[in-house]
């Protein structure tokens, strides 16, 4: 005959906490509600956020038997857990305290019901309790209709709402609610706290593995437990490091080592030999550049002589190589790693292919990181240090004017027509020397600024400073520029005017 199988409660299930005290990683939000509880001064909403695993629906349904027990205790506001409100509560068999998983009940209906049961007084208990968790999953008419119960409740209703994502939630229902922000558990506790469950399952670990289970759980006591539960399976006498690396999907140390090693030698070969290796083994490339990515957070560590974070995973053997290899290197150098396999970890993250996506990654750094640092570089060539006269733009190389003719002459070949016939028909030359003219101004066929075209003219024609003058002593006329007879005759103008009119006469100074 068969025997039938006993009933299995998961580990997180099995060791939920029945009491405050026995509550991991929240003090602070324990300590605010018994206050609470023991002046009689609790808000009549109260709101539980935090990540998921953290104690929120455990803290509610802890509230919730402390409000309702008639043999709590007075000062640590403890419920007793063997009254009838108590044991039925535990049961899921009172009807005082309803829990609706907003999840599934996300319409104004099922909010409605709620309301409509509030004016009615508790059948059992002191108080009617509404735990309602995932309460962002509420649509927005259900949120609407929880404001006026909610700001207005009647004195013997509590709600207990519960999220992960407290941003989901309109500000309308948070100022209502007393709000408590659930931590995540810190490693060394979730170690601990494994460790004791691990004792009364008969379950025997390397200290070390409770440290690796903790970390992976990332703060969360349900999936601490959850993962707890899943080493139970191996079946071993003692579990070890490398039996929880194996579950976990880590890879082994010594060929982290190896690994981290090669690709900052530039050594592609080996890296992808060695990394093709860990994944064959189980290791998930995602893992991998994790745990790369912490390696050369340690380095960094070292080589501006800051503090280890606490619950770092590596040994004592691997720390002391990571120092090694640190001293091989510079921030620059290991910061342009961390660079590199931080946006590895993000195409890996999104590649229908993350192991071939980790190999590219790693040749990438593997060529980067044999570059030799910019600031190095300099200082072994001294010639890239020397100081280097300031950069000034080329000068135009000053050109020979060295008479009034060929100052003529200049304009005239730069189209400066209008400035050529103010100088002569309307100012005298009193004398001329390179780099210093003096004119007087003959009637009004000068502009008075003249001098000062003339004179930036001239500058930027020939690169060297000029001084153009007016002056009251009179000069010698300014004779124009003329060109020889024979050569303006054959300018393709005075041909066409000698065929329009046969027989006309030019005068080659017109």
């Amino acid at each position: 005959m068969v025997q039938p199988l006993l009933a299995h409660r998961a580990f997180a299930l099995k060791y939920r906490p029945q009491l405050f005290a026995d509550l991991i990683g929240q003090d602070l939000a324990v300590r605010l509600l018994t206050n609470g509880l023991v002046k009689q001064s609790l808000g009549s909403a109260v709101l539980f956020t935090g990540t998921r695993g953290v104690g929120k629906t455990t803290l509610a349904r802890l509230l919730a038997r402390a409000l309702t027990c008639p043999q709590r205790d007075p000062v640590s506001a403890e419920p007793c857990g063997t009254c009838e409100t108590c044991t039925s509560i535990l049961g899921d068999q009172q009807l005082d305290v309803i829990e609706m998983d907003a999840a599934s009940h996300t319409g104004v209906e099922d909010v409605r019901a709620i309301l409509d049961a509030c004016p009615y007084k508790p059948v059992a208990c002191t108080h009617k309790v509404y735990i309602i968790d995932e309460v962002h999953m509420l649509s927005k008419s259900a949120f609407n209709a929880l404001l006026k119960t909610l700001e207005e409740p009647p004195p013997y209703v509590q709600f207990l709402f519960a999220t992960t994502e407290v941003d989901r939630v309109p500000e309308t229902v948070l100022s209502r609610c007393l709000r408590l922000d659930l931590r995540p558990v810190e490693t060394d506790l979730l170690a601990q706290h494994m460790a004791g469950i691990a004792q009364k399952e008969h379950l025997e670990m390397e200290p070390l593995a409770f440290t690796l289970l903790a970390r992976a759980a990332r703060g969360s006591v349900r999936d601490a437990l959850s993962l707890l539960e899943r080493a139970s399976y191996i079946g071993r006498d003692t579990l070890t490091v490398l039996d929880v690396r194996a579950l976990l999907g880590l890879s082994d140390e010594s060929r982290l080592e190896d690994l981290l090693t090669a690709c900052i030698q530039g050594e592609t070969v080996t890296t992808l030999r060695l990394l093709r290796t860990l994944c064959s083994e189980g290791a998930s490339a995602k893992e991998v550049l994790v745990q790369v990515l912490q390696a050369l957070h340690v380095m960094t560590c070292f080589l501006v002589e800051a503090p280890l974070i606490e619950d770092m995973l590596f040994s004592e053997t691997v720390l002391a190589h990571l120092k090694g290899l640190a001293q091989r290197l510079s921030v620059p150098a290991v910061s342009r790693l961390w660079a590199i396999f931080s946006k590895g970890l993000e195409e890996v993250m999104v590649s229908p292919s993350p192991e071939l996506s980790s190999e590219m990654v790693f040749v990438r750094a593997g060529y980067t990181a044999p570059l030799p640092d910019l600031h190095a570089l300099l200082q072994e060539n001294s010639s890239f240090a020397e100081e280097r006269a300031p950069y000034t733009p080329e000068q135009p190389a000053p050109s020979g004017i060295h008479s009034f003719q060929e100052v003529l002459s200049a304009l005239e070949s730069r189209k400066e027509v209008l400035l050529l016939e103010q100088i002569t028909h309307g100012a005298q030359l009193v004398s001329f020397k390179p780099g210093a003219i003096t004119l007087h101004q003959n009637g009004v066929g000068a502009a008075q600024d003249v001098p000062a075209k003339l004179s930036k003219f001239l500058s930027q024609r020939t690169g060297s400073p000029w001084a153009v003058t007016w002056s009251a002593e009179e000069g010698a006329p300014v004779t124009p520029v003329r060109e020889p007879s024979q050569q303006r005759l054959q300018e393709p103008l005075a041909k066409q005017v000698v065929e329009l009119f046969p027989g006309a006469v030019l005068d080659s100074g017109t």
